[in-house]
């Protein structure tokens, strides 16, 4: 009914200089190391003949960069990309602080990010591995109807690393991403992590890194040597949480049963922790009050996420999905 959904703003300079120092100001507070500017591509004439992305960014790398922070941002199908945003010899060096490329076009945008974007490494490939085996409807996986979304998802992601770049896959450790729209993900089971450990970072697996209670454990109980004049201290420290991989039936392509999965650091690693940090005596108070608190305690996700290339799973600062404008 030609009712407007959203705006949306061409990035260019003069759009920069207007939106670039309250964002700075809102990541800088936040914490963030940078912002990660998203764009919706080359989607109508309008936005193709107002965008200057280069420009952008060009206008926000010193208002970003005046609150200690990065930038990069989002070629959508390798819209507006500059190969000089990566250029360190230019004065004040580099625009961007990597190419992030969402891809749709295959293999020519593919080709074109690994041939002349990114050849030597360092930068995130984002091609979103679909919902189905069929991949109806997907142009960024006609070639390949009939592999598993998330087998899809494990090609790319090792043709990534082996190039030196990353590969947007695992968002929180125990989901991967399907589509654009990020919270729409799926589980990751059991047997998918082992798949991944093997296949992308040729890695055993045990169980114990799926371990997540060990409150029926005995604590182990550590004599602290005597100190003469040393007070004796039973302070507790806390149970540190991370995520950990949910068990599934094997052979599923993923763990979609909507269940939360919980998990820790072991008992061991608190201990030494404590050993390192406040000697033999922290120690023993660590393990006695891992082992009679009832908290779960485990080895922590297996699946690895990270926030800059060179890992495996991309994101930086704040990000969105409005032309030019990061949302939180």
């Amino acid at each position: 009914d030609n009712r407007p959904l959203l705006d949306a703003m061409a990035p260019n300079a003069p759009w920069a200089e207007k939106v670039g120092p309250r964002w700075a100001d809102f990541v800088a507070e936040l914490g963030f190391s940078g912002i990660h500017w998203d764009t919706l591509g080359k989607f109508s004439n309008v936005m193709q003949d107002s965008t200057d992305l280069a420009g952008f960014l060009r206008a926000t790398k010193p208002i970003v960069e005046a609150k200690g922070l990065e930038q990069a941002a989002n070629f959508v199908d390798g819209f507006g990309w500059d190969g000089s945003l990566l250029d360190d010899t230019q004065a004040g060096g580099r625009v961007i602080s990597f190419p992030y490329f969402e891809t749709w076009t295959i293999p020519d945008m593919e080709d074109f990010f690994y041939h002349s974007v990114a050849p030597k490494g360092g930068g995130v490939f984002v091609c979103y591995p679909g919902k189905s085996q069929t991949h109806e409807g997907e142009m960024q996986n006609w070639f390949f109807a009939g592999i598993w979304p998330f087998d899809l998802m494990i090609q790319r992601w090792i043709k990534a690393r082996k190039s030196g770049n990353s590969y947007l896959a695992i968002g929180d450790g125990i989901h991967h991403v399907v589509t654009q729209y990020f919270p729409a993900n799926d589980g990751i089971s059991r047997p998918d992590v082992e798949k991944i450990r093997r296949l992308v970072f040729d890695e055993p697996t045990s169980d114990a890194d799926f371990e997540t209670d060990v409150s029926d454990r005995p604590a182990v109980q550590l004599t602290p040597p005597q100190r003469p004049q040393a007070p004796q201290t039973t302070a507790r420290r806390p149970v540190l949480r991370a995520g950990a991989a949910k068990s599934a039936t094997p052979g599923e392509p993923g763990n979609n049963s909507g269940e939360e999965p919980t998990g820790g650091v072991s008992q061991r690693a608190v201990e030494e922790r404590a050993k390192r940090e406040g000697g033999e005596e922290a120690a023993a108070a660590a393990a006695a009050d891992a082992g009679s608190s009832g908290e779960d305690v485990a080895d922590g996700a297996s699946a690895s996420s990270a926030r800059t290339p060179g890992r495996d799973n991309a994101s930086s600062g704040a990000a969105g999905r409005a032309s030019t404008t990061p949302s939180t």
